[in-house]
């Protein structure tokens, strides 16, 4: 018979696999698709992987993906905003990084939906379902420092500065979904920093 504690390792374990397969195939397999939704990402790291998380919570607040304390977020958007801001100005200014987003078209609007099947695909596997289904067992530091390894290795494709800042951001963005409890609050400073990125690589 196995114990409830080794049942539940069991489960974490095979969360933690299975998200690790999935990345290696969202990024392997490549198929013709009309819009970024249907990309192999969308599958393979936001649909499979909210199921997967269905495994572990019945519950969708408990991955994160409720409002959680809108009292926490609400003063983390006004104060990240500044932030992010900031934090785009010194990342556009490593010449590799204005190149890698110079040639990015489109309006704001146009920008900030092109960015966000990519955004939500990584907020919800990693800071929702990773991070809130690893949370109960082994702590935030355990936690947060397993969801960030992923994150950042989807990031060796970009320029060495964005790459490195990734693993900040992984820290940060994580920190802030389990002190909000919810990913929402740092999917929209995530999308807003992209943005911003864009349009000033494009001056």
């Amino acid at each position: 018979m196995i114990h409830p504690a080794s049942r539940s390792d069991l489960r974490l374990g095979a969360l933690v696999s299975a998200i690790a397969a999935l990345l290696v195939a969202s990024e392997s397999v490549r198929w013709a698709a009309a819009t970024p939704w249907l990309e192999p990402r969308m599958l393979f790291g936001l649909v499979i992987p909210l199921a997967l998380g269905g495994l572990v919570s019945d519950r969708t607040h408990l991955l994160g993906l409720g409002l959680g304390a809108a009292r926490r977020g609400l003063p983390v958007l006004a104060l990240g905003l500044p932030a992010t801001m900031g934090a785009m100005v010194v990342l556009i200014q490593a010449s590799q990084v204005e190149a890698f987003y110079r040639g990015h078209e489109g309006a704001l609007l146009q920008l900030a939906l092109a960015y966000l099947p990519a955004i939500l695909q990584v907020e919800v596997c990693f800071r929702g379902v990773l991070l809130f289904g690893l949370l109960p067992r082994l702590g935030a530091p355990l936690a947060i420092s397993i969801s960030v390894l992923p994150y950042g290795l989807i990031h060796l494709d970009k320029p060495l500065e964005e790459a490195l800042g990734s693993i900040l951001v992984g820290i940060v963005l994580a920190a802030t979904a389990i002190w909000c409890r919810s990913i929402w609050y740092g999917l929209i400073l995530h999308l807003i920093g992209a943005v911003i990125l864009t349009l000033l690589a494009r001056g």
